[in-house]
């Protein structure tokens, strides 16, 4: 079984061990950040974690309700060494959305600052991976990919809703 350390927002996964304090004993290698409106969250997460190479995974529940940026921004400011994030996002009304931030190429320009900042906690060679993305277009796709890459440094993958 691959180890998870989840920190106390990830109590409705009743079924594997978490952390009660906050701190992780181990330093997490993966970053897995889930919107707590998912009704399937722990088979999402759970298929993350058995299909990568890593067995150090952090698994961090955001709030549907609130600026999904900002609760990332925060997230990382107190980590570091991450070499891939997973962002597991939600879709609602046909707009993808992280905690309650529409993703869009042009909406990112309001959230330079936070992306630029996501580099200092992850590796040189980082991977942000979007999972549950559905694009309204290829060139939407693109445009969000290029951005998210351009600021943050990382190699960016948009994963479909399985």
């Amino acid at each position: 079984m691959i180890p998870l350390h989840f920190i106390p927002q990830t109590r409705k996964f009743d079924e594997v061990r978490f952390r009660t304090d906050g701190e992780s004993r181990v330093r997490p290698e993966e970053l897995i950040v889930y919107d707590d409106s998912l009704v399937n969250a722990y088979e999402i997460v759970a298929d993350i974690c058995s299909s990568r190479e890593h067995d150090q995974f952090e698994v961090v529940s955001i709030s549907a309700t609130v600026d999904g940026m900002d609760q990332v921004t925060a997230i990382l400011a107190s980590r570091h060494d991450i070499s891939a994030m997973h962002l597991v996002i939600a879709t609602e009304d046909g707009i993808n959305r992280l905690g309650n931030t529409p993703l869009f190429a042009d909406r990112l320009d309001g959230y330079t600052g936070d992306l630029v900042a996501w580099q200092d906690s992850l590796t040189e060679n980082p991977e942000i991976i979007v999972h549950g993305f559905r694009p309204e277009t290829e060139t939407h796709a693109t445009d969000l990919e290029s951005a998210f890459a351009s600021l943050t440094g990382a190699e960016v993958y948009l994963l479909p809703t399985q």
